[in-house]
């Protein structure tokens, strides 16, 4: 997610440049997971580019004596929508249960229950639960569940909005025309990713669209990533890329406009028009998008070879 600038944020922001930040075990521990978790969950901003895009996250609380679940989740709105939160017990540990149940309560007091999975995150040491809501009314919600690692019923809330702020499921996608590596033959230009697969940066969604292809799209940025989840979701879509290019479209597009500019000068970075044009506001947001420009799939955070996967199957099935 975006973070203010600071002198601090900079340095880090070089020195992960350099390293590329591709996410391993050795790389990410165990205390940076929990600290992504807890911290980075806020509505972070760019105060330097976004400041008039961005709007305060739905309401997030973060973890404390009677607050263990979070939701990550920030773009939920009426209609169907991937649901994403956290738990951390007393000792903020993530909690880590295969399956729980959660019961959601509607504005108007009326209560579903819901089954959540465990998805775990790159470092395989942490991660996050994740179900499939349809909400039929905006406002705010509350969210509980009681898990048997704690005697306590843990609950939160959040806002579910009219209109989302990026394409929702069921949109017409605008047909952007990123920057591929015919329009950039420097490759850094393009990416922060340290080892690119070049396949990602062949077309423009626009190409794509014209030509009737379905497209699997990305926002991330590997080399500058806060989330510790850019570099493994990128390389998520090269795997998927090598297995189903001939029949979808594999899009990456970094969040800034200018990469190669950024190693000694995070400072100037400026952000990608066509994140600006699709409303994003977190990374990494990725977008599953059918031969018709419509969206059929979308995933706020990291997703997992296995879920894209999924979806990606249903998709191809529906457009073949």
């Amino acid at each position: 997610m975006y973070w203010r600038s600071t002198a601090a944020q900079d340095k880090v922001g070089r020195i992960l440049y350099h390293y590329g930040f591709v996410m391993n075990n050795k790389i990410l521990n165990f205390t940076l997971a929990v600290f992504v978790i807890i911290f980075s969950l806020s509505s972070c901003r760019d105060s330097t580019d976004l400041s008039d895009t961005f709007s305060e996250n739905s309401i997030i609380q973060k973890p404390n004596e009677t607050n263990n679940l979070i939701i990550i989740s920030t773009d939920l709105n009426i209609g169907e929508n991937r649901f994403v939160f956290a738990i951390i017990d007393d000792n903020q540990i993530p909690i880590s249960i295969p399956s729980i149940k959660i019961r959601l309560t509607a504005p108007d007091q009326h209560t579903t229950s819901y089954d959540a999975q465990f998805i775990s995150w790159p470092s395989g040491k942490t991660g996050v639960y994740v179900t499939h809501i349809y909400f039929d009314k905006p406002g705010t919600w509350s969210i509980k569940s009681s898990i048997s690692t704690t005697p306590k019923t843990l609950s939160s809330h959040f806002k579910v909005t009219t209109e989302s702020k990026t394409p929702k499921i069921g949109d017409v996608v605008p047909k952007s025309i990123n920057k591929t590596r015919f329009s950039h033959p420097k490759i850094d230009e393009i990416t922060s990713d340290i080892e690119p697969d070049l396949d990602l940066y062949r077309f423009t969604v626009k190409e794509s669209i014209k030509n009737s292809k379905p497209i699997l799209l990305t926002f991330s940025t590997p080399g500058f990533c806060q989330t510790a989840t850019c570099g493994p979701q990128v390389k998520i879509i090269s795997e998927l890329n090598a297995k189903y290019k001939d029949k979808v479209n594999f899009i990456h597009v970094e969040i800034y406009d200018n990469p190669h500019e950024l190693a000694l000068h995070f400072s100037k970075r400026r952000i990608s028009p066509i994140v600006t044009e699709w409303g994003i506001f977190t990374e990494p947001f990725t977008f599953m998008i059918d031969k018709k420009g419509i969206v059929s799939a979308k995933y706020e955070g990291f997703v997992t070879y296995g879920e894209i996967e999924s979806d990606l199957i249903k998709m191809i099935k529906i457009d073949f």
